[in-house]
């Protein structure tokens, strides 16, 4: 049986929590609280962290043809074992479905977008991290830095209070674009 919807892993990768709705209706929809359509239930299966017990795998790529280990546009970000339904090989397919999406924008020609990402510090450990965030962005300082791709930019900002000179850092490269 083929299930589709949206696999959960906690933040600190203790537990898979269920297969969720894939569908926001808007911004603030907490698709997470929804079991996915024909999904048999497997929603929010979070007392016994047990959907694992019911998946055999991690799809390679994700509804949209996002790559979850690498294969796809980009080489992975994070390391995953497509054959092992844990917490940390569902959040690391997340990871590198997100890292291709964006590969996949910025290979857009005719689009030709730039994207900028600014990271909140103060969340050791937890994704996205600014390896992430600079790949995302296509910043020169990325180890995945494509100069075939529009350069984007990404800023890290320490605390919550050096928030407002990241988002000045960022306005004024959009600025200077836009002359």
């Amino acid at each position: 049986m083929q299930l589709t919807g949206v696999l959960l892993a906690d933040i600190y990768n203790t537990g898979t929590m269920g297969l969720s709705d894939p569908t926001a209706q808007s911004l603030n929809d907490a698709t997470e609280l929804r079991a996915a359509p024909a999904g048999n239930g497997c929603a929010n299966i979070a007392a016994s962290w047990s959907i694992a017990n019911y998946l055999t795998s991690i799809p390679s790529e994700d509804t949209n043809g996002n790559s979850t280990n690498g294969t796809g546009s980009i080489s992975a970000y994070a390391p995953v074992n497509l054959n092992q339904v844990t917490p940390a090989n569902v959040t690391n397919s997340g990871l590198n479905a997100f890292d291709d999406a964006a590969n996949r924008i910025r290979s857009d020609g005719s689009l030709k977008p730039a994207i900028y990402t600014i990271g909140l510090g103060n969340n050791p450990g937890l994704p996205p991290d600014q390896v992430l965030l600079a790949r995302v962005a296509n910043d020169p300082g990325s180890p995945s830095f494509n100069r075939n791709q529009v350069t984007g930019l990404s800023v890290f900002s320490p605390t919550v209070t050096q928030l407002h000179a990241a988002f000045h850092q960022v306005a004024s490269q959009i600025l200077r674009l836009a002359r």
